[in-house]
C-alpha cells in the first residue's frame, strides 16, 4: 500500500511540475519567450517552435502520467508509465544540458526540479523496467 502511494505520489508530482512549466510556454508567456529568444542566439534554432515544441512535449507527459492512474490494463498502463517517465527523463536531460552550457548563469532552483524529476524518472523506468523483466 505504501509502495502504490509512493509512486502515485511521484507521478502526481512530476505531473504538477511539468504543468508549472508547460503552461507559460504553451501560452508564450513573457518568461518563456524570452528565455526561449536567449536560447536561439546560441543554439540554431527557431525560439517559438522550440518553445512550443517543449511545452508540447511537457503537456504529453503529463497526459501519459496522470491518464496511467486511471488505467485498468496493467500492461497497457505500464506502457504509459514508460513512455511519460522515459519522456521527462529526456526532457530533464535536456534541460540540464541548457541550464549548463547554453543560459550564461545557470539558475540553481531549475537544475534542482531537473534533477529531482531525473532521478524519479530514472526510479520509476527501473522498478517498471524489472516489473516487465519479472513477467517475462
Amino acid at each position: 500500500m505504501f509502495y502504490k502511494l509512493i509512486r502515485v505520489l511521484f507521478i502526481l508530482i512530476s505531473s504538477l511540475i511539468m504543468l508549472r512549466f508547460a503552461l507559460p510556454k504553451l501560452q508564450a508567456m513573457q518568461v518563456s519567450a524570452k528565455s526561449f529568444a536567449m536560447f536561439s542566439t546560441v543554439l540554431p534554432i527557431n525560439a517559438n517552435f522550440f518553445m512550443y515544441f517543449t511545452g508540447g512535449v511537457e503537456l504529453l507527459i503529463i497526459i501519459l502520467l496522470l491518464s496511467s492512474l486511471f488505467i485498468k490494463n496493467i500492461e497497457l498502463k505500464n506502457r504509459f508509465q514508460i513512455i511519460g517517465y522515459v519522456l521527462l527523463f529526456s526532457t530533464m536531460i535536456g534541460a540540464i544540458l541548457i541550464e549548463q552550457f547554453v543560459r550564461p548563469e545557470p539558475k540553481a532552483f531549475l537544475m534542482t526540479i531537473a534533477l529531482v524529476l531525473t532521478t524519479i524518472s530514472i526510479s520509476e523506468l527501473s522498478l517498471l523496467f524489472q516489473k516487465n523483466k519479472i513477467k517475462d
